[in-house]
């Protein structure tokens, strides 16, 4: 009965502190996120040993939702723009490009201008590319970051969050959206110009090209 007890009490102590956050404080947050993104790492080199990322059996490039990005940016290259909206012409373009056979959907839904950010990526090798993308759209994400929490040890914090480990691995847009955002709502006072044009580059997404107007309403 007392060893019950005394177990429920812990766990009441545990939840407490998770729920009051107490040791979360500001001279512990880099080495927390310095932990993260040290186990960030270690999981990807893992991943790539192990044929969970980058690479899938055989060493061959794994298809994930980057691809639809640079399939896309190729088939526009070769003047294909339009059949890039065309799900089977799409898969098959992926499949072409990277070499391997899979049945996953990965499809392009974003409207024609994003290619045009895109185009560059395109004349890369699918995995450099990946790489790039993560690379140049992080560290426009940092920047954005540090501009809005201007503290030592800001991109720590940045590339802790889970969010952009997981941008990394999918090669997803998190990053850029994230990026274009803060510059919107930090420039709107006082490059209003720079905050517009934040704000239409968001259009790449179509949902947050639609969002954010109303927000600032």
């Amino acid at each position: 009965m007392r060893e019950a007890a005394a177990g429920t009490s812990a766990r009441v102590g545990v939840l407490s502190a998770l729920r009051d956050a107490r040791w979360i404080v500001g001279h512990r947050m880099r080495p927390y996120a310095a932990g993260a993104i040290c186990i960030y790492v270690a999981w990807s080199v893992l991943g790539v040993i192990r044929g969970l990322w980058l690479f899938g059996p055989e060493w061959r490039p794994m298809p994930t939702d980057f691809i639809a990005f640079w399939s896309a940016a190729r088939m526009a290259m070769a003047g294909q723009t339009a059949a890039a909206y065309d799900w089977a012409a799409h898969h098959a373009a992926q499949i072409a490009g990277i070499g391997v056979q899979f049945e996953d959907i990965f499809a392009w839904f974003n409207p024609p201008h994003f290619l045009l950010l895109l185009l560059p990526f395109g004349y890369l090798h699918y995995v450099v590319a990946w790489i790039a993308f993560c690379v140049v759209t992080g560290a426009l994400y940092v920047a954005a970051f540090r501009a809005v929490l201007p503290v030592r040890g800001a991109w720590l914090l940045a590339l802790a969050a889970p969010a952009s480990f997981f941008c990394i691995i999918a090669g997803q847009l998190g990053f850029l959206v994230a990026a274009l955002t803060a510059s919107a709502l930090l420039l709107k006072d006082s490059r209003p110009l720079l905050a517009g044009v934040s704000l239409a580059l968001l259009t790449i997404t179509p949902q947050f090209g639609l969002l954010y107007p109303l927000l600032l309403l």
